[in-house]
C-alpha cells in the first residue's frame, strides 16, 4: 500500500499540519501534538476509531454511520456521545 502525506503551510510558509495517509492508519502532526488514528472496520464496515495523542493513553471511539458509511455520531469508551 502506498503512503500518502499532506501538508498544510500557513502565509508565513511554516508548517501548521502534516498528515501521513497509510490505508485505515494516519499520523498527524499539528501544533506540537502528534496523534496516530486507527480506523477500525469489517465487513459491515467502519465501527470505531482508536486514536493516541502523543503518549497519552489510546482513547476508542465507536462510530455510528448512516447507510453510505458516512459518520453520524462518536461514542467513547462510556458509552456517552462524543
Amino acid at each position: 500500500m502506498q503512503r500518502c502525506v499532506s501538508e498544510l503551510y500557513n502565509a508565513q510558509d511554516a508548517l501548521q499540519k502534516k498528515i501521513v495517509y497509510n490505508g485505515s492508519y494516519e499520523i498527524i502532526e499539528t501544533n506540537g501534538n502528534n496523534y496516530e488514528v486507527n480506523y477500525l472496520s469489517s465487513h459491515d464496515g467502519l465501527y470505531g476509531i482508536a486514536v493516541k495523542k502523543n503518549n497519552d493513553p489510546i482513547q476508542l471511539y465507536f462510530v455510528e454511520t448512516d447507510h453510505l458509511g458516512s459518520i453520524l455520531i462518536l461514542y467513547n469508551e462510556n458509552g456517552q456521545q462524543t
